[in-house]
């Protein structure tokens, strides 16, 4: 006598009617596969395998009747729409990482979101859970995910929810490029949190004159210089930053300038990079100490 399935698989439910031949539901039947779990589809292909029954149940006569290649091609588009959908869900729930005002237009706040490209959004108006409450005197009043938060142009980005530094336990920096191709990163200068974004024309590391305020450097005590930018020739301040800090990779003693001029993001230029040996692969960049 042959042994029948202990347990029998759960029948999908039939979008077509029953009394259509199978040349006009077999379409049919692949679309109700596709939405039957990938792990359900498998452990019973599985048990009937092992216990063949003289009388099949619907469901071994849906497997048995499509096509191996559709039934490879139902599960496929299963889990691509499953994964498809997790992704969405995690973006939607993590929300901004930083938000930066790069102009003003008019009622419109220019952001920059997560290092991608500006984003013109209307005063009560929304965009990627960012709402934009007021605009005034290169000010925008905002809130990022349910919170207040003030944006000025010129100023770094507000880091919010998710935005901690990247995690590494081997000394190694691995970044990754944004939409726009820029490699940027979270960091801490003497123990407070920053955003960088990796310059390799910059000669030191570079931050404005209110980003330095923010991460308390006293500049006035630097060394006056004269820097000459793409606006003309301006003033600007030596000094050593005590620690530059990315993952778990800290420098101490780094060459640094502030400058007078508006710059939305600090720049991790060569006083830093020089310390490390570089590598680019598509949108990937690794830095390694070099020892």
């Amino acid at each position: 006598m042959t042994p029948s399935l202990s347990k029998p698989c759960p029948a999908p439910r039939d979008p077509l009617q029953n009394s259509l031949p199978w040349s006009e539901r077999g379409l049919g039947r692949s679309a109700a596969l596709s939405s039957l779990s990938i792990a359900t589809a498998i452990d019973c292909r599985r048990r009937l395998a092992a216990h063949p029954d003289p009388r099949p149940s619907r469901l071994a006569r849906v497997l048995q009747s499509i096509p191996s290649r559709l039934r490879r091609l139902a599960l496929t588009l299963a889990w691509c729409a499953s994964a498809a959908w997790a992704a969405h869900a995690q973006e939607a729930t993590e929300g901004p990482r930083s938000v930066a005002l790069a102009g003003i237009l008019g009622d419109k706040a220019l952001l920059v979101i997560d290092g991608r490209a500006p984003k013109a959004v209307a005063v009560g108006s929304s965009y990627q859970q960012v709402q934009v409450i007021s605009v005034k005197d290169g000010q925008a009043q905002v809130r990022i995910a349910g919170a207040a938060h003030s944006l000025r142009m010129g100023e770094s980005p507000v880091s919010v929810a998710d935005a901690a530094l990247p995690v590494s336990t081997t000394g190694r920096i691995v970044l990754a490029a944004d939409a726009t191709g820029h490699f940027m990163t979270a960091g801490m200068i003497n123990g407070k949190a920053t955003r960088f974004l990796v310059d390799t024309g910059a000669t030191t590391v570079s931050m404005s004159a209110s980003e330095a305020r923010k991460l308390g450097i006293d500049f006035s005590k630097g060394r006056p210089v004269r820097m000459g930018t793409a606006n003309g020739v301006s003033q600007g301040w030596m000094l050593k930053l005590s620690s530059v800090r990315i993952s778990d990779v800290e420098l101490r003693n780094v060459d640094a300038v502030v400058t007078s001029s508006d710059m939305p993001f600090v720049l991790l230029g060569n006083s830093f990079l020089n310390a490390f040996e570089m590598k680019r692969a598509g949108p990937q960049m690794t830095l390694d100490r070099i020892k």
